[in-house]
């Protein structure tokens, strides 16, 4: 998952470690987008892979396998829904 945190983005590997990075969200959205990545959130960029759940309650959000609770913008909900669909059919 890559977090926008006070302006200055964070990944957050699987190995739990969290590495600060210099450029902009949108410049890693543009490089991960054919990876797996999404951008749920003006501040979250996940990977769809690491998905648990979508919980509809409090405007929706994703649970990611670390049980990291995400929010989805509301405008950014039915492409993610679909997105998701399209991966667990396989």
């Amino acid at each position: 998952m890559l977090n926008r945190t006070d302006d200055i983005p964070h990944f957050f590997l699987e190995s739990g470690e969290n590495v600060m990075v210099s450029n902009t969200l949108k410049h890693y959205q543009e490089m991960l987008i054919d990876f797996g990545f999404f951008r749920v959130h003006k501040s979250y960029l996940i990977n769809l892979n690491h998905i648990h759940r979508f919980e509809k309650a409090e405007g929706g959000y994703v649970i990611l396998t670390d049980d990291a609770k995400v929010p989805v913008a509301s405008r950014k909900r039915d492409q993610l829904l679909e997105m998701f669909n399209r991966i667990t059919e396989y």
